[in-house]
């Protein structure tokens, strides 16, 4: 028996007999698995994989990131042409089809995929058609195996008659890939292409803003790089060392900061920011009151706390901003990064600067706070991480910053003589820590069980089973997809008890390259979408329960 016959002899019928279509159907074009089936027309959608049986030419599918660009591809189609086509059909989400939707970045996602022999797989969730609790065995029919197979060689007809498209999707793809090899040669940490849009269209939307100022270089920071096919591109490139970002309100500091920040990804055409470029290990550093530590050594920006509290080892369910954002550098540090972004307005301003005048009031003895600012020369010197500052009020960073960009009307200019000039007229007389060195302990053990279950509250928040709640504000997150794979992903780590953090980083980053998406889910889930092993282990670090082992001891927070 056929599956369109099938669902209509289900047709109603109590809705639970939907269970007993699961499994695998042939047609002309595809094959289809029925892998999971609702048990209510309002419990979460069924789940649909779907096997093309023809093959994207091979020339498109020779390297990874070029497969990742081809299921981006057809991905957009399919988000598109399966809105149109979807509608309700009877109670609940009857009839309606669902899948991932890409934004403005080409990122890896579950839902489509691209095999190294071409064979395109789509995974997407349909709501199986009832009237109250009773199955429509026609329209599930209809649902199926009349509107899934147009849309099918829809599909195909798509990619086949749009290759050029295809072709250059995949063009703008490979020279962000190929940019972003160049960096470490080049000896900078971020390339803006000139003629870059980076302003976006508004606080709730990432899409680029109509009649913005394109980026121009200062010509004193203009690199020129190559593309894969000899192409010259002409840009900023931000040199390794401490950059200073300044300039008045609303001129484009924290814009160029973000698109920075971005630049980690590669992005659609059209998008304004594919000429962006950042280093794979680019993290923001921010204040985060109120997050989880659990044995960070943060005594080199805190030691001497009152009641003798070890800062060596520093754990602590309900941080400061200023330890905070000292545990958040040691971390980052540990992690191997090699950009750290801070801006004024996002960061504890005790744990920055600290002026003279605050100096005198609360001295050295009173005062356990050695501020960045004494820290990063070292910082940056041992351990081979830059990193980018937006500062609006405070010029005290012009005597260690080695490079300082002005933005004016969103156009940057250096200013990186002036500003020692200024810092050399007007000296902030302030007392400078003078340790050389920046060694915190940074052999962290993983040693701890995850619970069972967690619950995503939404882009930025995990419920966990205890009630306690893994909150961060990691800024390199794009879409809720890829929390789901940062869900999945912490309950993977409990198989990797006894590694060192930074170890558990490369052990997943390994993975994702090797393995499909769904194989870090219980059950094959068509909205997941790639993550770092960067961004797992930065949120693993503020999780309540956490356990880590340092240097033979058990720490708790």
């Amino acid at each position: 028996m056929d599956l369109a016959e099938k669902l209509r002899r289900l047709d109603g019928k109590s809705y639970g007999a939907y269970k007993s279509i699961k499994g695998r159907y042939d047609f002309a074009l595809f094959t289809l698995f029925i892998e999971y089936v609702q048990g209510d027309p309002f419990a979460s959608p069924s789940r649909f994989r779907l096997l093309i049986n023809k093959r994207v030419e091979k020339r498109f599918c020779d390297t990874s990131y070029n497969r990742d660009a081809v299921a981006d591809f057809v991905l957009r189609w399919c988000a598109t042409t399966l809105q149109q086509v979807s509608y309700s059909m009877g109670s609940g989400k009857s009839g309606l089809i669902h899948i991932d939707r890409p934004g403005q970045e080409i990122l890896r996602r579950s839902a489509c995929t691209v095999g190294v022999d071409g064979q395109l797989t789509l995974r997407f969730s349909v709501g199986l058609p009832a009237a109250g609790r009773r199955i429509l065995g026609r329209k599930a029919a209809k649902l199926v195996c009349s509107l899934l197979p147009d849309f099918v060689e829809g599909l195909w007809q798509h990619v086949q008659s749009s290759k050029d498209q295809l072709a250059n999707h995949l063009y703008v793809n490979n020279v962000q890939e190929h940019i972003r090899k160049q960096l470490v040669e080049h000896d900078i940490v971020a390339f803006v292409r000139n003629g870059s849009l980076l302003p976006r269209k508004s606080g709730d939307s990432d899409k680029p803003l109509a009649n913005a100022i394109p980026f121009i270089s200062p010509q004193d920071l203009t690199v020129t790089l190559v593309g894969p096919n000899g192409e010259v591109f002409v840009g900023m490139g931000i040199p390794r060392g401490i950059t200073l970002i300044c300039g008045g309100g609303y001129h484009g500091k924290s814009t160029l900061m973000q698109a920075i920040s971005r630049g980690i990804y590669n992005h659609i055409q059209g998008d304004g920011r594919e000429g962006v470029v950042s280093l794979p290990s680019t993290l923001q550093i921010r204040a985060e009151d109120g997050r989880s530590i659990c044995g960070v050594d943060i005594s080199p920006f805190l030691s001497k706390l009152p009641n003798d509290k070890d800062t060596t080892q520093f754990c602590t369910v309900n941080a400061s901003g200023s330890t905070s954002q000292a545990a958040c550098v040691v971390e980052a540090i540990e992690l191997g990064v090699k950009l750290m972004l801070f801006d004024e307005d996002t960061s504890a301003s005790n744990f920055l600067y600290q002026d003279r005048r605050m100096q005198q009031l609360v001295p050295s003895p009173k005062e356990p706070i050695t501020p960045l600012i004494d820290h990063l020369p070292a910082i940056c010197s041992q351990t081979s991480c830059s990193t980018i500052l937006v500062m609006g009020g405070n010029g005290g960073y012009f005597e260690v910053a080695d490079t300082v960009l002005m933005m004016d009307n969103y156009n940057p200019q250096t200013v990186t003589s002036l500003a020692q000039e200024i810092a050399s007229t007007y000296p902030t007389q302030r007392l400078v820590n003078t340790a050389k060195s920046f060694s915190p302990n940074l052999n962290r053990v993983l040693g701890f069980s995850f619970p069972a279950k967690m619950k995503i509250r939404d882009r930025w928040r995990i419920d966990v089973q205890q009630g306690d709640l893994i909150f961060y504000g990691l800024d390199s997150l794009v879409c809720l997809s890829q929390t789901k794979l940062l869900k999945d992903a912490l309950l993977w780590l409990k198989n990797h008890e006894g590694c060192e953090t930074n170890e558990l980083a490369e052990i997943f980053d390994r993975a994702v390259a090797t393995k499909d998406l769904v194989a870090f889910s219980k059950f094959p889930q068509g909205d997941r979408a790639k993550i770092r092993g960067l961004d797992l282990l930065y949120v693993l670090n503020r999780f309540r329960n956490l356990s880590l082992g340092v240097n033979d001891k058990t720490l708790s927070d």
